[in-house]
């Protein structure tokens, strides 16, 4: 279990620690210069009405400035949280379902695909997808967002799945065909990304690899 003094020394930690002293900073910087405004309106060194409407005014923009940007940037961040969320989840599963089937099998197989071609065109993969339980199961792949290898944001580019959900038995396997458009908007010429493709219902992770060869 990790202790609260390791959780500090962990970079992630160490970043979210440094982003909340800067909200609270921000906070307190925003607080007395509004409430410098507020005395100097009030001393009559600036007219009480013109400073009333041009506050409204100053707000009614601010504000909408605001949520436009808040939507963009909710819209990436949403999609990190639920690609986050849903690996967690099909993590959970898949090792109770490991538990549930006995530890003599050992752990939960990790198996890769990866998608090679020149930028601009349509690299292509298929994988072969089990259904371990001893119940049917409906079965769904969702590639997740990919990552440059040589940093920045994150991609969220649209994977063709074929089929796109199965109907499998207990311990019955189908091959499944992957499909991405190397498009420009999305990925570099000789640029590597990694991600992984969530297998729904059959409670797996496969490690996924794009690698887009060199212009």
């Amino acid at each position: 279990m990790t202790s609260v003094g390791d959780a500090r020394s962990d970079p992630a930690w160490s970043r979210f620690a440094a982003l909340t002293r800067q909200a609270v900073e921000t906070q307190l910087r925003l607080s007395r210069d509004f409430a410098d405004l507020t005395r100097t309106s009030v001393r009559g060194d600036a007219d009480r009405t013109a400073a009333g409407r041009t506050y409204l005014a100053a707000v009614r923009d601010a504000s909408q400035r605001y949520w436009t940007e808040l939507a963009e940037l909710g819209a990436d961040f949403a999609s990190e949280v639920v690609a986050l969320n849903e690996r967690t989840g099909h993590a959970v599963l898949r090792d109770v379902s490991d538990s549930l089937r006995g530890s003599g099998r050992g752990p939960a197989r990790r198996a890769s695909v990866t998608l090679t071609g020149a930028l601009g065109s349509v690299a292509t993969a298929s994988v072969t997808v089990a259904n371990p339980h001893a119940t049917p199961r409906r079965v769904e792949l969702r590639p997740g967002p990919l990552r440059p290898s040589g940093g920045g944001d994150a991609v969220t580019p649209a994977f063709e799945v074929s089929p796109p959900e199965l109907e499998l038995g207990p311990d019955e396997e189908q091959t499944v065909s992957l499909r991405l458009r190397l498009d420009k908007r999305h990925f570099v010429a000789g640029e590597t990304y990694s991600g992984a493709v969530s297998v729904v219902g059959a409670d797996e992770e496969l490690d996924l690899r794009v690698e887009v060869d060199p212009a």
